[in-house]
């Protein structure tokens, strides 16, 4: 079940620390914009599963893709959160992600139709290849506004959401600590 108690965000201190909120695993955020802070509805609002790993395994990807692969899902750390994103927000994301798949599909075509009929065969060929490694490497870390930046324990820092809505959450985690006072 996920908590959605602003004092279950984080036990000691507030859920905030700079640019980050801290959350641990199954964590519902207050039903609002993580970007804008504007009130949301129940369908604008859904459930994420973000992952992290050590930045020391990342090194790996250098020495083998194969070893980051398996590495990667053995050590990577899941939270699942709730939080919701206005419509004008939701379809930013989405036009990204079309666009990163354009790449790719663009990325394939120059390596495979128009490399090989092209005058500047390497020129084309390699174009094509960085756009399709480009556009696996942006779909696979940018489809969430929010990212993991650092695990420790059970909790999470996450950064992301907007300045606005940073503020609301830290202005009702102080009501909620003066109210049980």
């Amino acid at each position: 079940e996920y908590s959605s108690d602003a004092t279950d965000l984080l036990c000691i201190g507030s859920p905030i620390e700079g640019d980050c909120i801290i959350v641990s695993d199954k964590t519902a955020l207050p039903l609002r914009c993580i970007k804008t802070n504007q009130a949301l509805s129940e369908a604008e609002y859904g459930t994420h599963t973000l992952g992290w790993i050590s930045p020391m395994i990342n090194v790996l990807i250098f020495a083998s893709l194969f070893l980051w692969f398996i590495c990667y899902h053995v050590f990577r750390k899941e939270c699942r959160l709730k939080f919701g994103m206005s419509a004008s927000i939701r379809a930013r994301y989405r036009w990204r992600k079309i666009i990163r798949w354009l790449g790719f599909v663009l990325g394939c075509y120059l390596v495979s139709v128009l490399s090989f009929t092209a005058e500047k065969f390497e020129i084309v060929f390699f174009g094509g290849f960085v756009l399709i490694v480009r556009s696996i490497a942006f779909l696979i870390m940018g489809t969430s506004p929010l990212k993991i930046i650092k695990h420790n324990d059970d909790l999470f820092w996450m950064r992301g959401s907007g300045p606005e809505y940073l503020a609301g959450l830290e202005s009702q985690f102080y009501e909620t600590q003066l109210s049980e006072t």
